[in-house]
């Protein structure tokens, strides 16, 4: 399953989750690939993935009035925040390359 997609100069970054539509609790492991196609050799400093987990408030509509003023002051808490490198500095070359994580 694709979950983002981005087309720069000639060249396209696919990252692909296995369980896109999945809700990750404690313990589950995140898997996928970054698909990356382009039409010449493209030298890089490093490939990273980031990861981060935000949880924000939200209220059903049976709860409107109850907590508003508790709402309007609870800011999104970051849960998690990991930086991964995928590919040490080098060359990728032309057409597509798959690198899984």
């Amino acid at each position: 399953k694709q979950w983002y997609q981005r087309r720069v100069r000639g060249m396209s970054l696919d990252i692909k989750l296995k369980r896109a539509s999945k809700v990750y609790r404690p313990g589950d492991v995140l898997k996928g690939s970054l698909v990356i196609e382009s039409r010449s050799d493209i030298s890089h400093t490093g490939l990273f993935l980031n990861l981060e987990g935000i949880v924000n408030m939200q209220l059903s509509s049976k709860s409107v009035g109850i907590f508003e003023a508790f709402y309007n002051s609870v800011k999104p808490i970051q849960l998690i925040s990991i930086n991964l490198e995928v590919q040490k500095a080098g060359k990728l070359p032309s057409g597509v390359t798959t690198i899984p994580f």
